[in-house]
C-alpha cells in the first residue's frame, strides 16, 4: 500500500507520454482529415522520431530516395532539424535529399516536448522540375525516375505552405491545452485514490492492533476460571456461527430452487424453440445456406461450453493451488503440535475439495464429449505399481495390506489410454481403502479374450470392507448417487466417481460391475480392450507382490541454478518462489509477460516457469517473443507452462507457442521439482 501511495504522490508531467494522454485512434483521424483537407503529407512522432501514427498522404518519392545511401543520410538530417523542439512557431525547411518543402511543429505540454507533428512532400510552385535534377545527381538517383516521382507531388507556394504550418501550429497548441486538462483530471483522480488508500491503511492497522490485543488477552488467561469463561464464549460464538450457516444454507436452497424453476421454464422455451427449428429445417432441408448456418451455430455453442469449462477449471485451480501449496510449505516448518494438527486438517480438507471439483469437471467433460481416448504403448505392470504406490501410505495408516496378481500371459507392452485406465483403478482402489477397516485389498488382472489385433483384460479389485446390500447395488454407477444417502452417513464423496469410471470403461470398450455381501466385502470388476504392441513379449510368470512397505530414496540436491517465475497471481507467485528457494534455486519473479521478456533480455536463466493468463502480454505471446530473441543466441532456455487450464487442447496450445512442457495447478511439489531438475540438467549440458 505504501508503494501505491508513493507512486501516486510522485506522479508529475515527466511521467506522461503522448500515447498516455491522447486516444491515438482519434489523433489518427484528425491527422488523416488534416492531410485530406490540405493535400499535405502528415505524420506524428515521439521526440526521438519514433512514429506514433500511420503516415497520411505520403507518395512513394521518399521511399525511392531512401534506397540510396546519400538520400537516406540527407533524409535523416532533415528529420532531425524539423524534430527540434520549438515553442514560438513552426519549423520550415527544404529537404536535403529531394528539394521538397518540409515542416513541423512541436507539441509541448507544460514545458515538456512530448511529440512532433511533421508535414511535407510539397513542391515549390516557383520551381521547374528541371531545376531539381541536381538533387537526383547528388543522391545518385536516375533522373527519369526522379522526374516521374516529382510529377506525383502536390505543388504549393511558400506562403500557402507557411499558412498550412501556422494552422498546424494552432492545432498543436490546442492539443497541448487539452493535454493539460486531461493531466489535471488524472491528478485529481490520483488524489482521491490517495485518500482511499490512506483510509484502507488505517483500517488495516486498526485490525492489526485488534488482533494483537486479542492475542495478548488469550495468552494472559492462565487460570482455570478465566479459561472456562473463554471456552463458554467460544461455544456461544460457534453456536451463532452455526445458526448463521444454517440461515445461509436455507437461503442457498431457496436460490437453488428458484434457479431450478427458472431453468425448467427456460427448458420449456427451448423445447418449443427446438420444435420450431426442426420444422423449419425439415421445410428448408434443400437450402444449403440454412444448413451451414445451423452447423456454425452448433459449433459456436460447443466452443462456448468448452471455454466455460476451461475458465471454470482455471478459476478453481488457481486459488486451490495457493491454499494447498502454502499449507505444504507451512507443514515443512517448525510448528507446535496443535498448529501442525490444524494445518493437516486444512490440507486434507482442500485435497478432498479438489477431488470433488475434479470429479464434477470430469463428468461435465464426458457428458459434453470433450474427453477422447489417447492410445499409446504402455507397461501395464508399471501403471498398476504406480497406482498401488499412490495409495500405499493411506492403506498402511489403516493397517491394510495391498496385494496384486498379474496373468503371466499379458504382454509387457499394450496399446491404450493408460491415463484413463489409471483414473479408473485409482477410483476403485481408493473406494476399497475408504470402506475397509481391516484386512486387505487385492488387485487381480486376467486375460479375458485376445486375438491377433486386440486383447481384452479383466480387472478385479476385492476388499474385506463393509460390503453393500443387494437392494442398494442398483444405486451404484449412477451420477450423484450413493449407497448411504442419509444425514448421518459415515463416508463422504460426491457420488460421481463410479459414474465417471463407468463412462471411461465403456469408452475403452468394456463393462463394469460389482459383487458384494454385507460385512464380508466387495469385488468391483471391469473389462477393457487394448491393442497389441509386441506380440511375443510376455511376463515371465505370475507375480504376486506385497506393497505394504516401500522404501523411498532422497533426491540428490541440484546445484544452485537461476529460474524466472512469471505469474500474475500473488499467492501462486510467492508459493513457487518460496518452494524453489527452499530447494536451492535462485528465483527472479515477475507479475506479467512484458516484464518476463525484459528479464530474459537482461539475464540468463536456466529455466522459465510461465503462467498463461497475465496482463500486458500473456504467456503464449511472451514465449513466442523469447523464442524469436533466442535465434540470435547460442542456447535454448527451457520454458514450462504453469497454468490452471487443464482441459483438452491446452497442453498442445502451450507446446505450439514454443514451450517445452506443461504442468497444471494445483502444483504437486515432488513431481514439479523432478521435472525442473531434469530440464535444468539438460539445459546445463546443452550450454556446455
Amino acid at each position: 500500500m505504501e508503494e501505491k501511495l508513493n507512486t501516486i504522490e510522485s506522479s508529475d508531467l515527466s511521467h506522461y507520454k503522448f500515447s498516455e494522454i491522447f486516444d491515438l485512434q482519434v489523433i489518427q483521424k484528425l491527422q488523416d482529415l488534416f492531410s485530406a483537407a490540405t493535400g499535405v503529407a502528415s505524420l506524428i512522432t515521439d521526440p526521438d522520431g519514433t512514429p506514433l501514427t500511420n503516415p497520411s498522404g505520403f507518395s512513394s518519392l521518399c521511399s525511392e530516395i531512401r534506397k540510396t545511401t546519400i538520400g537516406l543520410s540527407n533524409c535523416m538530417k532533415s528529420d532531425c532539424i524539423i524534430g527540434n523542439s520549438k515553442i514560438d512557431g513552426p519549423t520550415i525547411q527544404r529537404c536535403l535529399s529531394g528539394g521538397l518543402i518540409d515542416g513541423g511543429v512541436s507539441i509541448i505540454v507544460d514545458g515538456k516536448h512530448i511529440a512532433n507533428w511533421l508535414v511535407g512532400q510539397i513542391l515549390d510552385e516557383d520551381y521547374e522540375l528541371e531545376d531539381l535534377l541536381s538533387y537526383a545527381d547528388l543522391i545518385g538517383m536516375k533522373r527519369d525516375i526522379y522526374i516521374k516521382e516529382l510529377m506525383k507531388i502536390k505543388r504549393m507556394s511558400n506562403l500557402q505552405f507557411e499558412n498550412v504550418c501556422n494552422f498546424l501550429f494552432l492545432n498543436a497548441q490546442q492539443l497541448s491545452k487539452s493535454a493539460m486538462k486531461n493531466i489535471s483530471l488524472t491528478h485529481e483522480i490520483g488524489q482521491r485514490m490517495i485518500n482511499e488508500l490512506e483510509i484502507n491503511q488505517l483500517n488495516t492497522e486498526l485490525e492489526k492492533r485488534v488482533v494483537e490485543r486479542t492475542t495478548q488477552l488469550e495468552e494472559s488467561n492462565c487460570e482455570l476460571e478465566e479459561t472456562n469463561a473463554v471456552l463458554e464464549e467460544e461455544v456461544h460464538e460457534r453456536q451463532k456461527v452455526e445458526e448463521e450457516i444454517l440461515k445461509l444454507n436455507d437461503e442457498l436452497e431457496t436460490r437453488v430452487a428458484e434457479r431450478t424453476k427458472q431453468l425448467e421454464e427456460s427448458n420449456g422455451v427451448l423445447e418449443e424453440t427446438n420444435a420450431v427449428l426442426e420444422e423449419e429445417i425439415y421445410e428448408r432441408q434443400k437450402a444449403e445456406e440454412e444448413i451451414i448456418s445451423a452447423k456454425e451455430q452448433a459449433e459456436a455453442a460447443n466452443a462456448a461450453k468448452s471455454q466455460f469449462l476451461a475458465n471454470m477449471s482455471h478459476e478453481i485451480r488457481t486459488p486451490m493451488n495457493g491454499i494447498i501449496g502454502m499449507t505444504d510449505l507451512c507443514l515443512m516448518t517448525e510448528l507446535k503440535d496443535d498448529q501442525r494438527e490444524y494445518l493437516s486438517i486444512v490440507k486434507s480438507s482442500t485435497v478432498a475439495l479438489l477431488g470433488v471439483l475434479n470429479d464434477i469437471l470430469d463428468y461435465s467433460k464426458i457428458e459434453a464429449g470433450i474427453i477422447n481416448l489417447v492410445n499409446l504403448p504402455f507397461d501395464l505392470q508399471k501403471i498398476l505399481n504406480e497406482v498401488i504406490d499412490l495409495f500405499n501410505i493411506s492403506a498402511t495408516q489403516k493397517g491394510l495390506r495391498l496385494k496384486s496378481n498379474f496373468d503371466r500371459t499379458i504382454p509387457k507392452l499394450i496399446i491404450g489410454d493408460f491415463v484413463r485406465l489409471r483414473q479408473v483403478l485409482s477410483n476403485l482402489l481408493g473406494n476399497g481403502i475408504k470402506f475397509t477397516a481391516q484386512g486387505e485389498i487385492h488387485i487381480k488382472v486376467d486375460v479375458e479374450q485376445q486375438d491377433d489385433h486386440i486383447i481384452k483384460l479383466r480387472f478385479v479389485i476385492s476388499d474385506t470392507g463393509i460390503g453393500i446390500s443387494k437392494d442398494k447395488i442398483d444405486k451404484l454407477f449412477k451420477r450423484f448417487s450413493q449407497v448411504d444417502d442419509s444425514n448421518t452417513r459415515q463416508f463422504g464423496g460426491t457420488g460421481l466417481g463410479l459414474a465417471i469410471s463407468k463412462n471411461l470403461v465403456e469408452m475403452m470398450g468394456g463393462e463394469i460391475g460389482v459383487e458384494s455381501q454385507e460385512e464380508v466385502g466387495s469385488s468391483f470388476f471391469f473389462s477393457a480392450v487394448f491393442g497389441h504392441h509386441e506380440k511375443h513379449s510376455k511376463l515371465s510368470n505370475i507375480m504376486e507382490t506385497d506393497f505394504s512397505h516401500n522404501d523411498t530414496t532422497q533426491e540428490e540436491k541440484s546445484e544452485r541454478k537461476k529460474v524466472l517465475v512469471a505469474e500474475d497471481d500473488l499467492v501462486s507467485r510467492k508459493l513457487v518462489t518460496i518452494f524453489l528457494e527452499k530447494n536451492g534455486f535462485e528465483v527472479i519473479a515477475v507479475d506479467n509477460g512484458k516484464d518476463a521478456v525484459l528479464a530474459f533480455e537482461r539475464e540468463k536463466f536456466n529455466l522459465i516457469l510461465m503462467d498463461i493468463n497475465m496482463p500486458y502480454l500473456d504467456g503464449y505471446t511472451a514465449t513466442s517473443i523469447i523464442r524469436l530473441k533466442e535465434q540470435d543466441r547460442r542456447y535454448h532456455t527451457p520454458i514450462i507452462a504453469m497454468t490452471a487450464y487443464a482441459l483438452k487442447g491446452d497442453r498442445e496450445k502451450c507446446i505450439e507457442s514454443g514451450m517445452d512442457d506443461y504442468i497444471t495447478k494445483p502444483i504437486e511439489f515432488s513431481q514439479v521439482l523432478e521435472k525442473i531438475r531434469n530440464y535444468v540438467k539438460s539445459e546445463t549440458k546443452a550450454r556446455n
